[in-house]
């Protein structure tokens, strides 16, 4: 039979990462400029790979490295659009300025 700590573990990562998706797919309907739907789609991945990773923690097994990569690199794409992207912005309105 599983440890209950098995389950707590499930219930908390599975828990925020249906909370994570819910929110990735409701930016992903509201937000019409693309740097925002980018950012809803990687919270909305985030999500996924939580519920995956606390399916394995249900199991027993080892947290997958394929998951903890892709969980990575969705954080580093996010940090990477959040600090580029005023940059590139501000950018364009002094070119547009007369």
């Amino acid at each position: 039979m599983n440890d209950p700590r098995d389950y707590s573990a499930f219930v908390m990562y599975g828990n925020l990462g249906v909370l994570l998706l819910g929110v990735g797919l409701l930016g992903i309907l509201l937000h019409t400029k693309s740097l925002r739907r980018a950012m809803s789609v990687g919270v909305g991945l985030l999500g996924i790979t939580l519920i995956g990773q606390s399916g394995a923690l249900f199991h027993r097994s080892q947290l997958s490295l394929r998951g903890s990569i892709v969980l990575a690199a969705i954080v580093i794409a996010s940090c990477l659009l959040l600090r580029f992207r005023p940059a590139a912005s501000s950018h364009e309105n002094k070119q547009t300025m007369p």
